[in-house]
């Protein structure tokens, strides 16, 4: 399983309700690609030498 370091953030209105974003399957679908939608917090992978916090 590959892993890579990701930073996340939870950002709240002001009726506490979270922002996620759907991320959807494209191309070609192997037996190894995510073949339904999911959601999750806005955020990217931490590049090497970067910080979570700058991240």
């Amino acid at each position: 399983m590959n892993e890579r370091r990701t930073a996340r953030m939870l950002l709240l209105d002001s009726r506490n309700r979270i922002l996620l974003m759907q991320i959807s399957p494209k191309g070609s679908l192997d037996s190894n690609s995510i073949k339904t939608s999911f959601w999750i917090t806005p955020g990217g992978e931490v590049e090497h030498g970067e910080t979570l916090h700058a991240a």
